[in-house]
């Protein structure tokens, strides 16, 4: 559940101004030939299928489960037994958390302003290793790497580090009578 939440405190780590999704409503895996996804009864959206691991479940080339996928269709036409008959998108839980990950990004910035130590220790202690700090598992394509992450999967450390980041910020915004 955080993942996409640590992408924004990685944006901020490495001072990088704007982030682009690659897709928001991808439920169509042709580049996985499965073709359309039904998103309310199956996870996977990305990638191949080749089979079945007794540990990790399902498995294949590229395989992810919501990737590619930050809105839900209101209105099903592809799936008509599945819709909500909404007017409009579904958020997913994927966009809530970058939405939370962006709104940590500003108590960042603000207590930054007041005690930039405080914070540098908040973020590599939630953030120790973000992005190209992994290196690459293939030289000859270091866009990924196969290895355990950095961070916590326990949403309640990242409260703690939000709620630190605020106790920073509130003494700062009292001023006296």
């Amino acid at each position: 559940g955080v993942a996409l939440r640590q992408l924004a405190w990685g944006q901020y780590k490495k001072n990088i101004q704007r982030w682009f999704y690659w897709e928001s409503t991808y439920y169509n895996n042709f580049q996985g030939g499965t073709g359309e996804s039904n998103v309310f009864k199956d996870a996977h959206t990305f990638g191949g299928l080749s089979g079945r691991d007794y540990i990790i479940g399902e498995t294949g080339s590229n395989y992810t489960n919501g990737d590619g996928v930050l809105f839900y269709p209101g209105t099903d036409k592809v799936f008509p037994e599945e819709s909500y008959e909404l007017d409009g998108p579904i958020a997913s839980l994927r966009l809530k958390h970058w939405r939370r990950g962006i709104q940590d990004v500003d108590y960042l910035a603000l207590a930054q302003k007041i005690a930039p130590s405080k914070v540098a220790t908040i973020l590599q202690r939630i953030l120790p290793k973000a992005l190209w700090e992994y290196g690459a598992t293939d030289p000859n394509d270091p866009t990924w790497v196969f290895g355990e992450i950095s961070w916590p999967v326990d949403p309640d450390q990242w409260e703690a580090a939000r709620r630190e980041l605020a106790e920073i910020i509130e003494p700062a915004s009292i001023r006296p009578d």
